[in-house]
């Protein structure tokens, strides 16, 4: 098994390689910043960022499980980055793992409120919901989501690997949702008045 954690700007992506049953298999966790894909050097040339050249690197083998532990910049704007550029980028993802607001919506049960896809201005100063919105509804058309929430103590086989899920547990889960409610944003997203965790 290798671990490399990418050269990135102060940011979180790593990349896990081994070999399960003579097959080579690829994660990705987290996807770092925007920069982390490519970046202007200090003599305006544009360089790819180290996301970029593992995908580069990656082509002909794939990204098997791709896994956005949160929606903080330095963890999906990378991503964002990678399919905003390479049309083709989906077609390198066979899965993703990411708790979404809807689905942790979903697994609480919370019937009572709405929480719908945000609608957001492309050059929107805003981080973080609206990125997570624009990722969820890329990896949902594409079809590489099982929209299942992982949670803590969760034990996953995936393909015969076993991961230990640490945080988020519910508590931490409806917090995250109460959050994104209390925000209401109201240029982006609509909620009842009195939406209800």
């Amino acid at each position: 098994m290798k671990i490399q954690f990418l050269q990135s700007f102060n940011d979180d992506s790593i990349w896990i390689s081994l070999i399960d049953n003579g097959f080579n298999k690829n994660i990705l966790i987290d996807g770092g910043t925007s920069t982390t894909y490519s970046y202007t050097d200090k003599n305006k040339k544009l360089k790819g960022g180290a996301l970029k050249l593992l995908i580069k690197f990656l082509k002909e083998k794939n990204l098997d499980l791709v896994i956005l532990t949160h929606i903080d910049d330095d963890h999906i704007g990378g991503f964002l980055k990678w399919f905003g550029k390479d049309k083709e980028a989906i077609k390198h993802i066979k899965e993703v793992w990411f708790n979404s607001g809807r689905t942790i919506k979903k697994y609480l049960n919370d019937i009572n409120s709405n929480v719908d896809s945000l609608k957001f201005k492309e050059n929107t100063t805003l981080t973080s919901i609206p990125q997570r919105v624009e990722f969820e509804n890329y990896i949902r058309y594409n079809q590489v989501w099982n929209e299942k929430v992982v949670v803590q103590k969760d034990v996953l086989n995936w393909n015969n690997i076993f991961f230990q899920i640490l945080p988020p547990g519910k508590d931490k889960l409806e917090k995250l949702l109460r959050d994104g409610i209390k925000r209401k944003l109201n240029l982006y997203w609509t909620l009842p008045e009195k939406a209800t965790i």
